[in-house]
């Protein structure tokens, strides 16, 4: 598994289910991978919300079991690459900050899926 000469990249993909993250070597050999799951909140009108606060303690939390394994030297991880779901909006505020959940858009037909309340709200 461990060749002295080789280097590796910290690969994370966040989806719905949780955030995976996973050691690869440059050669594409998986060494191992994490998971930790993360809540979707299924809407009534068919919606979808998710916490980003939740998302990002599940990319540490994932991350930081992988990287505690210590597979490989810390120092032969070349890069990170990361990967998310799509059609999700996270409104921020201008210091960055989110002030809701993120909205999910239907995966099937494209159309908006959360009718807001006094929060965002799509039409479609």
């Amino acid at each position: 598994m461990f060749n002295k000469d080789s280097k590796y990249i910290l690969a994370i993909d966040l989806g719905t289910t949780g955030a995976k993250s996973a050691l690869v070597s440059t050669w594409a050999e998986v060494i191992d991978f994490e998971f930790e799951e993360t809540h979707l909140n299924l809407l009534p009108d068919g919606g979808a919300e998710q916490n980003p606060d939740e998302w990002w303690d599940a990319i540490l939390k994932s991350s930081k079991r992988l990287l505690d394994k210590k597979l490989v030297p810390v120092d032969d991880i070349v890069a990170v690459s990361c990967t998310t779901q799509w059609s999700g909006t996270v409104a921020v505020d201008r210091d960055g900050n989110h002030f809701d959940e993120c909205h999910h858009l239907d995966g099937l037909s494209g159309k908006p899926i959360h009718q807001g309340d006094n929060r965002w709200t799509y039409k479609g």
